[in-house]
């Protein structure tokens, strides 16, 4: 339920209280997104409002793609909490893109050996699991579909033996 809406470090938030006596804080720039929660308001007043503040701070956090490219870190997105980077790209290319806040990267020290080590490993990998899958089509077999048809073979075998 929509207690109030109210200005908070800047921003136009949107209170709502729960039945369970929650309080949610939502910002009203960011299509109601929540941004904070807790049982006492003021308590998620103070959440909202470190948020507010940590979207103001940049920063530069050096890093490396999966692919090995050299990029830069600098903030969350205020809205879904992507990282906001810098990647240059392989052919010389710096483009911004939001990283997913739970993908992990490579730190910027990682020598370029390491990625062409993981590059020979992920196609060992591949020829790796092809070989699993010729083995397994040529060998496995589904146990109880196995069963069941000595089942009904045998069952076939005694009505033959009884009727004749």
């Amino acid at each position: 339920m929509l207690l109030t809406t109210a200005a908070l470090a800047g921003h136009e938030v949107d209170i709502h209280v729960g039945a369970s006596g929650q309080f949610t804080i939502h910002d009203v720039q960011q299509n109601g997104a929540v941004i904070a929660a807790a049982s006492v308001l003021e308590q998620a007043m103070a959440m909202a409002r470190a948020r507010f503040a940590a979207e103001k701070v940049k920063v530069e956090v050096p890093f490396r793609s999966q692919l090995g490219e050299h990029g830069v870190a600098s903030g969350l997105h205020a809205g879904n909490g992507n990282v906001l980077t810098k990647l240059t790209t392989r052919y010389g290319k710096v483009e911004s893109e939001q990283i997913d806040s739970r993908v992990s990267v490579f730190k910027a020290d990682t020598p370029d050996e390491v990625f062409t080590e993981l590059r020979e490993l992920s196609t060992q990998a591949k020829k790796i699991k092809e070989r699993q899958r010729e083995l397994d089509a040529l060998h496995r077999m589904r146990l109880a579909d196995v069963v069941r048809e000595k089942i009904a073979e045998t069952v076939a075998n005694q009505s033959q033996t009884e009727t004749a």
